[in-house]
């Protein structure tokens, strides 16, 4: 289900700090409804565990990011270093770690990592990172944000309606 989410909400514009996406990305948020949620759903959200088909949803993403045509595909984390300075942690998404990503404690929070694919160049971890698009958990990972370029839109459509 879309949810409006403005791209200027505090989630949102934490990621976009440090991407440089086309002029031509289509922005939209997905979330699950929470009012359609079983009571075992909602048992489980209360208890801050995955319900399982978020859980699905992101890893199909994963593995069409990874393995699919739309790369190459990284997934990014900001972190502070020893002095406190920001920079991103940049891999190769594989759909192995964001299994582990999935699992981790870490994913209760906000802003813990994005998904990008078609990047461009990846700079060093100060530098802004150029890709055609990316997905970012955010309002407590409850919604997904995503931005896609006009390229990408047909091949993410299903993840772009759930």
């Amino acid at each position: 289900m879309s949810v409006p989410l403005p791209v200027t909400n505090r989630d949102v514009r934490a990621h976009l700090d440090y991407l440089e996406l086309p002029l031509d990305v289509h922005y939209s948020c997905v979330s699950y409804e929470r009012s359609h949620l079983t009571f075992a759903e909602r048992s489980l959200l209360d208890d801050g565990d995955l319900l399982p088909a978020w859980g699905t949803w992101w890893l199909t993403l994963a593995a069409e990011l990874a393995y699919g045509p739309l790369g190459p595909a990284l997934l990014v984390k900001p972190e502070r270093d020893r002095l406190g300075r920001s920079r991103l942690r940049q891999a190769p998404l594989r759909v192995s770690d964001m299994i582990e990503e999935l699992a981790s404690s870490g994913f209760s929070s906000t802003g813990t990592f994005s998904m990008i694919w078609g990047v461009v160049s990846a700079p060093s971890p100060s530098a802004l990172l150029r890709c055609a698009g990316a997905v970012f958990p955010v309002a407590d990972n409850a919604a997904a944000a995503l931005f896609v370029d006009s390229a990408s839109r047909d091949r993410l459509r299903p993840w772009l309606l759930s």
